[in-house]
């Protein structure tokens, strides 16, 4: 029995093509390639810092420092979410030229 693939795995390969391709330290382009593998069809993701800390074995600062140089380098968007006034995972949009 075939089993039709989950929606986003095309942009999620794709956005992984992408960010393997990146000139960036060790650190920040394995931090990237792990955003890639959960962006959707727009390049938007929201894992959690802890889910991020337990896929890459960095700890939270390291992360945290990584996420800010991707941010620098201009590889990723990060927006902070809320919901009734209570803090979400952030949104994270990888910047995939068109």
């Amino acid at each position: 029995m075939q089993v039709a693939p989950k929606m986003g795995y095309q942009m999620s390969f794709q956005a992984m093509a992408w960010a393997i391709k990146q000139k960036s330290p060790t650190k920040a382009k394995f931090l990237l390639i792990i955003l890639a593998n959960y962006a959707d069809e727009n390049g938007h993701c929201w894992p959690a810092i802890s889910t991020l800390c337990k896929d890459t074995g960095m700890p939270r600062s390291t992360v945290k420092l990584y996420l800010t140089r991707l941010e620098d380098m201009a590889l990723i968007k990060k927006v902070q979410r809320s919901r009734a006034a209570v803090k979400t995972s952030n949104l994270y949009t990888l910047i995939i030229p068109k």
